[in-house]
This record gives C-alpha cells, sequence and structure tokens, in this order.
C-alpha cells in the first residue's frame, strides 16, 4: 500500500489515515489475530502504535481549533484508541460495529474540515511523527500490503 510521505492538505491525513484504519478492520475479519499480535515492542503493539500517533497527529493538527465538533471527535479518537489497546493486550477481535462507527465519524469529520476550510499546518514534528510514528509501525506489521 502506497502512502504519500509528505502530508500536505486535509484529503492527505483523511486518505492515508484511513489506510491505517481500514487495514485493521480486514484483517480483523480474517481471523489473523496471531500475525497482527505478534509485532509488538516496548512500547506496544505497532497495530496500536500506527493508530495512536494518527491520533496524536490529529491531535496536534485540530485541538487548537475552537469548534465543538472536533473537540468531540477528538475525544472519540481517545476512546477509540484507548479500545483498541485493550482489546490488544487481551488478543481478541475488534468490534466490527465500533469500528465501522469510527471510520464513519472519520469520515464526516474530515467532511467537514473540508467545507469549514480549516487551514492545514504542516510542520517537521507532524512530518516526523506521520513518517516515523504511523508508516513504520504500519510497514513493521503488514509490510508492503
Amino acid at each position: 500500500m502506497k502512502f504519500k510521505s509528505i502530508i500536505t492538505s486535509h484529503h492527505d491525513l483523511k486518505k492515508n489515515g484511513y489506510k491505517i484504519l481500514r487495514k485493521l478492520h480486514k484483517l480483523e475479519k480474517r481471523d489473523n489475530l496471531a500475525g497482527i499480535y505478534s509485532h509488538f515492542c516496548p512500547e506496544g503493539y505497532f497495530v496500536v502504535l500506527a493508530c495512536k500517533n494518527l491520533a496524536e497527529i490529529l491531535a496536534m493538527q485540530y485541538s487548537s481549533c475552537d469548534r465543538p465538533y472536533i473537540q468531540t471527535f477528538l475525544m472519540r479518537t481517545e476512546r477509540f484508541i484507548t479500545y483498541i489497546d485493550t482489546i490488544a493486550h487481551e488478543h481478541i477481535r475488534v468490534n466490527p460495529a465500533l469500528l465501522s462507527n469510527y471510520l464513519s465519524s472519520y469520515t464526516e469529520f474530515f467532511n467537514r474540515v473540508a467545507e469549514d476550510r480549516i487551514e492545514f499546518t504542516v510542520d517537521k514534528e507532524i512530518l516526523a511523527k506521520w513518517n516515523i510514528g504511523c508508516i513504520m509501525a504500519y510497514t513493521a506489521v503488514w509490510g508492503n500490503r
């Protein structure tokens, strides 16, 4: 799967982040739990780290905005990451309904951000978090798939 290493817009962040989340759903449906949870480091499972780093990028990019839907989505993201971390430690499946609901809210969030024309700022910290935290953690679990 190809990722853009330089994120320049909301659209890039939306599409690349969705690839990470969608892959989690696909592999959970295939009963490949042993493969997913066999890749870990001292910070945790790589599948969770990719999602955590994506959530941190979302927080860095959007937490300064004062719109209520942004704060609501960021809180929902934190709860989702906590849920993913919990199921990873127990080596169980993700609830497809929860994942589906989160993916829907993820899409709605970015559509609304685009409508509101919120400015997207790119800095070295976000790019480093994306390349090292998200892409490398994703590649550690799934390789080029």
